[in-house]
């Protein structure tokens, strides 16, 4: 649990799943939100609302997972990272959460790309760190000969 307390550093991503808004601050089309660099969250009483709207609530994790997946894009991507079709898009319609029910909704080619890089430039400096712990870690090591 400690570890959860740790502030996170520009190496992580978090992700908080908040049963609504505080407040009324997004109107109620916006399921999340991502707060650069590392922390993304979403409603989940938003995406059962509109489930229930399509009277299919199995609908329910399949947007919430698509919806966690475009704000972890926001925090690779960048906050202007919308795009004109997949995953991406700012507003989805019902052809794309026709799209999201049969696993369709993806990211495009270039935003693939994109987090990938992204991942292994934020991946470095932890894998130095390890690298040099298990340098220092070897060097205590005492090694026996028979």
């Amino acid at each position: 649990m400690a570890h959860c307390q740790e502030p996170l550093e520009s190496t992580d991503i978090g992700l908080r799943i908040l049963s609504q808004p505080k407040s009324n601050e997004f109107p109620d089309t916006v399921f999340g939100f991502a707060n650069a660099p590392a922390l993304a969250s979403v409603y989940y009483n938003y995406a059962l609302r509109r489930a229930r709207s399509d009277n299919a609530e199995f609908e329910v994790p399949i947007l919430l997972g698509c919806v966690i997946a475009h704000e972890i894009g926001h925090l690779l991507l960048g906050p202007k990272a919308h795009s004109a079709e997949g995953i991406m898009q700012p507003r989805w319609q019902p052809r794309e959460i026709q799209q999201a029910t049969r696993g369709w909704l993806l990211f495009t080619s270039s935003q693939s790309k994109s987090m990938r890089i992204q991942v292994q430039a934020r991946a470095k400096p932890k894998m130095a760190v390890a690298a040099a712990n298990i340098d220092v870690a070897q060097e205590g090591v005492p090694t026996s000969v028979n």
